[in-house]
């Protein structure tokens, strides 16, 4: 294991796209998906200060740089949720999109579960290796909830959002750990 990764998911936002730190809707995904390579020093969105954290977002300045965001399939989707939720029409989900999704305004704030990117969870290569020390991807998960978990938790109990919304299957259990802590099956009668 590399002690250092994993130490550092403590404090930092890695694979988070973020947005609104204290706004009312929270989403959580199991991972980055697509084709991006992984690692942690990804090219910044935008980032603001709020308290003792460094929030990124995704700024106006970085969706014109990077207008093909809005053919991001998972964020179309939650795109199109967050809508319904705010009573705006469904089908302008692409300007919504552009003027306030995942701004440091938003009505919204977006988390992964895991930090690195991949295409699918059962992917695990050997640059995933070599940079978290894990041989088998299922220990780095083992040991994302050790230490990153605990900051998802710490971040949800300061700024308290109404509404978390987890998407994917098979992580029931990593869900309910990184947002309510370990003894939350018990608590939650699930």
């Amino acid at each position: 294991m590399n002690k250092e990764f994993f130490e550092s998911l403590q404090t930092h936002f890695y694979g988070m796209d973020g947005g609104n730190v204290r706004a009312k809707f929270w989403i959580c995904g199991i991972e980055w998906g697509g084709n991006t390579p992984p690692r942690l020093d990804y090219p910044s969105t935008g980032a603001y200060v709020c308290g003792k954290y460094q929030i990124p977002y995704w700024s106006t300045e970085w969706k014109e740089r990077n207008p093909d965001f809005l053919k991001y399939q998972f964020d179309q989707k939650v795109a199109k949720v967050l809508c319904a939720a705010g009573n705006i029409e469904v089908s302008s989900y692409k300007s919504y999109m552009s003027d306030s999704y995942l701004s440091d305004r938003a009505d919204s704030f977006k988390v992964n579960l895991f930090p690195l990117a991949a295409p699918d969870v059962s992917t695990w290569t050997p640059e995933q290796e070599h940079l978290t020390g894990c041989n088998i991807k299922y220990h780095y998960y083992t040991y994302c909830s050790v230490y990153r978990f605990p900051f998802i938790r710490e971040l949800v109990v300061e700024f308290r959002p109404q509404v978390v919304l987890c998407f994917g299957t098979d992580f029931e259990k990593e869900f309910l750990s990184a947002f309510w802590g370990e003894n939350s099956r018990k608590a939650s009668g699930t």
